[in-house]
């Protein structure tokens, strides 16, 4: 089964075939398919041919860097994860720092501040001297 493609969405579109890609990250076609197998990317398939699109290219090109600095696969696919799950508690904290806004707003309209006087008394202390007369 084909994905369904968005012909709106410039950075998602499939445009670079296996041998531009490989060009453009700098790495062998043979990593990409690896990199594909292991579940990073999934390109585009037409028949046997894989088109990658700028946001594939970009999740490559972190996934090289990750590479580069000598983080083996397991640890890459370890911090992919994480990273994903860092994402998804960002967005909930949107949502719920949205939330909480609308709701002091709508808080604020419907519950008037309440007639509240506050009075304190001022209390002086003072100390009897002790008369040395006596």
């Amino acid at each position: 089964m084909r994905k369904k493609i968005d012909r709106t969405d410039e950075f998602n579109m499939p445009k670079f075939i296996i041998s531009v890609a490989s060009n453009i990250l700098g790495i062998h076609p043979q990593t990409l398919r690896q990199y594909e197998k292991r579940g990073f990317v999934e390109p585009y398939r037409l028949g046997n041919l894989r088109l990658y699109s700028e946001h594939d290219i970009e999740v490559l090109n972190h996934i090289k860097e990750l590479a580069d600095e000598g983080i083996p696969t397991t640890g890459i696919e370890r911090i992919i994860e994480l990273e994903e799950k860092l994402n998804v508690a960002r967005k909930q904290i949107q949502l719920l720092n949205r939330e909480n806004e609308l709701l002091k707003q709508k808080m604020k309209k419907e519950i008037p501040p309440l007639p509240v006087k506050i009075e304190y008394k001022k209390y002086e202390f003072s100390f009897y001297k002790e008369d040395k007369e006596e």
